[in-house]
């Protein structure tokens, strides 16, 4: 991630630029608040974000996700922003890393 830093009379401002795709891996527990806070901090640094729940909360994150996606779309006309990998595997998390995404987020105790 690169940063830019400047300072004056007027104050300091830093300057950070989007890395792209974020892989978020999800716990099982509190997987739609963290996807939730997660995606925050993601779009408002102007990335997108590939989230790999747990398996057992597959369902309610894949739905969060179109809730999200179908808002993020009315607001904004961008879509899909937001996305998740269709069967979830605990394996899946290691998979991330060796994908195409910019930088890896891991919330959650031991998955493998």
């Amino acid at each position: 991630m690169r940063s830019d830093a400047r300072s004056d009379r007027s104050g300091l401002c830093v300057i950070e630029r989007p890395v792209g795709v974020i892989g978020m891996v999800l716990p099982v527990t509190h997987s739609v608040p963290t996807m939730a806070g997660n995606a925050i901090n993601v779009l408002a640094g102007g990335n997108t974000a590939l989230f790999a729940p747990h398996p057992s909360a597959k369902r309610v994150a894949q739905y969060a996700l179109r809730l999200f996606n179908r808002e993020i779309e009315r607001e904004c006309g961008v879509a899909n922003v937001l996305t998740t990998i269709a069967e979830p595997a605990l394996r899946r998390g290691t998979d991330l890393p060796a994908s195409k995404v910019a930088l890896l987020c891991v919330t959650g105790g031991p998955w493998w």
